[in-house]
């Protein structure tokens, strides 16, 4: 696969799916586009999906500007599908993801992107290649400040791949479940000295991470996860329309920790310990401020039985669930919800010069069924109280649809 923009009448891809303000590295950025600026000034704005694509667009405007692939940022990273939901260093503005090319031996190449600096250009660099796992759809990766997490869940593709320009979807090229497959984990070296050390775990299906962090000798992931990949043939329009729909999602994701226990010790394949809860979560979120850092609070979206979609946003402390995951003391899960409204991925802003990790306002999208009127809705990130909303003025011909993952473009 060719870099850049389409060529030759090639069709424009669609991408649109996650959302990265000030992208630390690209084809026409100069040396002041870095991320170290602070002040909340949005000097581009790329959006990416699950395949080896990015799209640049206006950031006022929001129109489409150009087009390109991962290997036109970094020469060898050549393969069909990526995640999403790429890892950024929040300190040093590093960029990690994977290519998976397809084939007899399915291989996925794990890179990182570098940002110019006064000192040195952008850099890039493969960080490792992998080619002892199943080809899967590999919705999001995450980071520590030690390591590239990589996780290969369960989500095989039919014919190493092949199966996806055959069928033109994820969906009917998903092989059927297999209960004995093991989830294969891979601890990447930040600077280039390889895997460090594999892990397994039971199986599961997932989309996306909370948080990663170092914890000593041990990494810690938060993530949702679903005991299988059903969950992706229920996202139909026709099975979630809440005028069709008999039942919530199914499927339910539940917010789960997972320890990657002792990695310097050993160069044999260890074993995660998944820890699960009875919390259902999706889309989760957490205050920037503590990306790759332990963290205490999580939100997202859930469901109370008031919708066929997601119908609740929710806070979560991590500290109090994972004490005692099956029966968390009171006020561990903080909700919010109106019925018939469907909210969006809630997103924290901290309070400028807050102490406190849940010091700020969570802010969603919320979609009134009902009413057929869309708000950004502004909740109280320690008392989990609506403060404040802003409704779309002309509700009758405008409408904010629902929509997955959102990011807020201030100043720190």
């Amino acid at each position: 696969m060719g870099g850049g923009a389409p060529q030759n009448g090639e069709e424009d891809p669609n991408v649109n799916v996650t959302l990265t303000p000030n992208f630390p590295v690209g084809p026409k950025l100069s040396d002041d586009s870095s991320h170290r600026d602070k002040t909340g000034v949005v000097r581009n704005l790329y959006v990416k999906t699950d395949a080896n694509f990015l799209k640049s667009l206006d950031p006022v405007t929001l129109d489409p500007i150009e087009s390109t692939r991962y290997n036109a940022l970094a020469p060898g990273v050549e393969g069909a599908l990526s995640a999403a939901h790429s890892a950024i260093d929040p300190d040093t503005g590093e960029f990690f993801n994977f290519v998976l090319s397809f084939g007899r031996t399915p291989t996925y190449t794990l890179f990182k992107l570098t940002p110019p600096t006064t000192e040195a250009a952008a850099a890039s660099q493969i960080l490792a290649k992998i080619t002892d796992a199943p080809a899967a759809y590999i919705h999001s990766v995450c980071l520590t400040k030690k390591y590239f997490i990589f996780c290969v869940w369960q989500a095989d593709l039919k014919m190493n791949g092949a199966a996806i320009p055959y069928h033109k979807n994820i969906i009917d090229s998903l092989k059927e479940w297999n209960p004995n497959r093991k989830c294969l984990w891979y601890v990447v070296d930040r600077n280039g000295a390889g895997v460090v050390r594999k892990y397994e775990s039971e199986t599961f299906f997932a989309f996306h991470h909370v948080n990663s962090y170092d914890d000593g000798d041990d990494v810690i992931v938060d993530l949702a996860i679903y005991p299988n990949h059903g969950l992706i043939s229920n996202l139909y329009i026709d099975l979630i329309t809440s005028t069709k729909a008999t039942k919530s999602l199914d499927p339910a994701a539940i917010l789960s920790r997972v320890t990657l226990p002792n990695i310097s010790s050993s160069k044999q394949v260890g074993t995660a310990i998944i820890t699960k809860s009875n919390t259902v979560i999706e889309l989760p979120t957490i205050s920037a401020n503590y990306t790759i850092r332990p963290n205490r609070y999580a939100y997202g979206v859930s469901f109370c039985g008031l919708s066929s979609l997601w119908d609740s946003v929710i806070k979560v402390d991590l500290e109090k669930l994972f004490a005692n995951p099956e029966s968390p003391p009171e006020r561990t899960i903080l909700t919010f919800s109106r019925a018939k409204c469907t909210p969006s991925e809630p997103i924290f802003v901290p309070r400028p010069g807050a102490e406190r990790e849940d010091d700020g306002v969570v802010l969603m999208v919320e979609l009134d069924g009902e009413r057929g009127k869309s708000a950004l809705v502004v909740i109280d990130g320690i008392s989990f109280k609506e403060i404040a909303r802003a409704e779309v003025e002309d509700g009758s011909s405008f409408v904010v649809p629902h929509g997955f993952h959102g990011a807020w473009c201030g100043g720190a």
